[in-house]
């Protein structure tokens, strides 16, 4: 029998381990491909989730702005006779709820008693600026009225060089008599026979507008009764809403809420407050010049200011009409008038607007004039009011499409 020594032994039993070994490693290696197969999967299934979802999330968002499109103009044709009750109130209840919801937390007062009470505060403010501040705008409002005649005067007789050329230029071209007969309607106009006699047609029209001024009465009596309703029952509402909502969809769409207020109530309420300030910078800026109808001038140009660069407008016209109805050289009180205007204007692009609107809700005045003009040609006055925010939340629409756009592109690059 043949017989090993020990160190063929120790060979022999050396043998298998090197065998096994190259085994061991394909195993290894095989269970890494796999791991890293599986991992590739899971990415791919995980961004096909991902881009599924996103999908479906745009067909909602989309889905639901055409459903509240149609909501809004159902409800705007039902409601056609009393729209802008609606509307002014609903709006006063956005920019009362902050505070009405701070109280709410720090007292333990009822919300209906906190409601009332906001309701009461806003009505005697009003009621308090109306009584201390429109007698005086209505007394300098009749100043600049009465001024009107003599700023024609002093306006033809500054310009009476230059249309007897331009009237002699038109009478060679055979134009006079036309040129003539607007001037004398022009001048009609100012006279005061025609302004009584405008006086009293005014007040023939307000008796035959009884039954309009009984509607407006009625509307605004139904904006505090609008303004309740929307402070007390929009948690509900908005509870209500968000079930009808699935639940997946529910936080992105919660998410286009929120920027869509904070859009909304930037422009709404930073452009009272822009057209309050203008208003009292302009007032400011007259009175130190002593001009007559300061405070008037102030006020209209600060409503004007609702309209861009309109603020300017209004300035310059009405202090050039009460400037050249005053005695003296007009040349000093109209630059002084410039450059109350020029100053009011640094002031507000510079510190009012953007501290008080700011520019992520900011729109070119190009787009928000155009769009005044087309609200104004479909709703008149009540269109211009609207115009600001419909165009701000229509901006914020585009840029939430945007960036949905922006994610699809990024999930099918990334695939």
């Amino acid at each position: 029998m043949l017989q090993l020594s020990d160190s063929d032994t120790a060979a022999v039993d050396k043998e298998p381990s090197a065998d096994r070994e190259p085994s061991a490693d394909r195993d290894s290696s095989a269970h890494g491909d796999l791991s890293a197969e599986r991992r590739v999967t899971a990415q791919c299934s995980g961004g096909g989730e991902s881009l599924q979802h996103l999908r479906e999330e745009i067909r909602f968002f989309f889905l639901f702005l055409v459903v509240a499109a149609l909501a809004v103009v159902s409800l705007f044709l039902l409601y056609r006779s009393v729209w802008i009750p609606i509307i002014l109130g609903l709006l006063a209840a956005y920019i009362v709820d902050p505070l009405v919801v701070l109280l709410a937390r720090r007292t333990k007062l009822p919300r209906p008693a906190i409601i009332l009470s906001a309701i009461g505060g806003l009505s005697a403010l009003l009621t308090a600026a109306a009584v201390l501040v429109l007698p005086a705008v209505k007394s300098q409002a009749m100043d600049i009225i009465k001024v009107l005649p003599g700023t024609y005067k002093a306006v033809s007789q500054l310009a009476l060089p230059y249309m007897q050329q331009l009237q002699s230029w038109l009478s060679s071209m055979g134009l006079a008599s036309s040129m003539k007969e607007s001037l004398e309607l022009l001048s009609g106009i100012f006279t005061s026979e025609h302004l009584s006699f405008a006086a009293q047609n005014t007040i023939s029209t307000l008796w035959l507008s009884l039954p309009g001024i009984i509607s407006f009465v009625i509307g605004v009596a139904l904006i505090p009764c609008i303004m309740y309703l929307g402070l007390q029952y929009s948690p509900q509402i908005q509870s209500s809403a968000m079930e009808l909502i699935p639940q997946k969809h529910q936080e992105a769409l919660k998410n286009i809420f929120r920027r869509l207020s904070r859009t909304l109530r930037a422009v709404i309420v930073g452009q009272l407050y822009v057209a309050l300030t203008l208003g009292v910078l302009y007032s400011i800026g007259y009175s130190l010049l002593g001009l007559k109808g300061a405070v008037a001038i102030g006020l209209a140009a600060g409503i004007g200011r609702l309209i861009p660069y309109m603020d300017m407008v209004v300035a310059l016209v009405l202090s050039t009409a009460v400037i050249m109805a005053s005695d003296g050289a007009p040349w000093t009180p109209l630059l002084g008038s410039v450059i109350v205007i020029a100053v009011v204007s640094i002031i507000d692009a510079t510190i009012v607007t953007p501290k008080l609107i700011g520019s992520s809700a900011g729109v070119h005045p190009i787009i928000v004039i155009c769009t005044i003009i087309a609200f104004s040609a479909l709703l008149g006055f009540w269109g211009v009011v609207i115009a600001v925010p419909v165009v701000a939340l229509l901006k914020e629409l585009f840029l939430v499409i945007i960036e949905y756009y922006k994610k699809w592109q990024n999930h099918k690059d990334g695939l």
